[in-house]
């Protein structure tokens, strides 16, 4: 099966709301019903809400859940909770953000802060970040950028930890220093040429990092002529690299992104600024298409189209969960 087809598979039968509708007033959508299979808590699934998924090379799924990280490998699963008496447990079981670098290294984002798996130990190293003001929110996002610092955003900080040597698994964290940002960051997604992509309240940003601290920070347009009611808050982005093509999710759109990467082109758009389809999980097909998966439903996108579609089940017992 393949890796993105596995990240599809058990999110959306176990995170979503029954019974709600689409908005009134978007633009059209069809509905297409596809088989699907559900994993949830009957089969060893920690809590009902899947808020993130990661996928590491040994084949491993890991989901983030309200009450542990939990480790699938097709058949079962296991389950990492915080033990307040286990210094090497996750730090927090409400885990909200998940990311497999480079490395093939699990950096875990939690309510309170974040960690990295030692896959030899299964143990937890806790990163020490500290606001000067004390909370600086849960965990939304975390990058490692190509010089091997770590990027986290939440709702109200985005930090950038510049590590002072490489991090080795199996080994003690480096020492590090913090470089704190934008208030209200509350996300940042990179692509596979080394540029990290944010937004920041109606802001949105394309990031050079440098491990010197000379980042090179652009705030991109917030409109486009045709589309004044188009909503670039939330921004997240999802590469197809066969195709050579950055498509960004926002609250309200689907963007394309020129070659250069100043520019973009609102391939959809609906008709309301609610963030009914911001995203933190968006995958590309086999085929170049969009699975986007919301708070209220999965939708398919094909760009060449622009045609949008909500997922249903085929099966009957399922409809509740998607």
């Amino acid at each position: 099966m393949s890796r993105w087809m596995r990240s599809i598979l058990l999110l959306f039968a176990s995170s979503f709301p029954a019974g709600v509708l689409w908005a009134q007033g978007s633009s059209p959508i069809d509905t297409i019903a596809l088989p699907f299979r559900a994993v949830t808590i009957n089969d060893g699934l920690s809590q009902g809400m899947v808020q993130c998924i990661a996928q590491d090379p040994q084949g491993f799924l890991w989901f983030g859940t309200k009450d542990g990280l939990n480790r699938y490998d097709g058949y079962r699963f296991t389950v990492y909770r915080h033990d307040p008496t286990d210094t090497n447990s996750v730090r927090e079981s409400n885990v909200t953000s998940l990311t497999v670098d480079r490395h093939g290294r699990l950096w875990v984002g939690t309510s309170t802060g974040v960690d990295l798996f030692d896959r030899a130990t299964e143990h937890f190293q806790h990163l020490a970040i500290a606001h000067p003001d004390g909370d600086w929110g849960s965990v939304a996002h975390v990058r490692l950028d190509i010089n091997g610092d770590l990027w986290a955003a939440t709702q109200e900080r985005l930090v950038k930890v510049t590590f002072a040597t490489p991090v080795e698994e199996g080994h003690p964290l480096p020492r590090f220093t913090l470089r704190w940002l934008h208030q209200g960051f509350s996300t940042v997604t990179s692509t596979r040429d080394g540029a990290l992509w944010g937004a920041s309240g109606r802001f949105a940003f394309h990031i050079i990092p440098r491990h010197d601290g000379t980042d090179r920070i652009d705030t991109l347009a917030t409109s486009e002529p045709g589309h004044p009611i188009l909503d670039i808050s939330g921004l997240t982005v999802v590469e197809d690299s066969l195709r050579g093509k950055v498509y960004g999710i926002t609250y309200n759109a689907i963007l394309e992104f020129s070659a250069d990467r100043k520019s973009w082109t609102a391939l959809y758009t609906l008709e309301e600024r609610a963030p009914l389809l911001q995203s933190h999980g968006a995958v590309v097909g086999p085929e170049g298409q969009l699975w986007v998966p919301t708070f209220i439903g999965l939708f398919r996108f094909q760009p060449a189209t622009r045609h949008m579609e909500l997922v249903r089940s085929t099966d009957p017992s399922l409809e509740h969960m998607l």
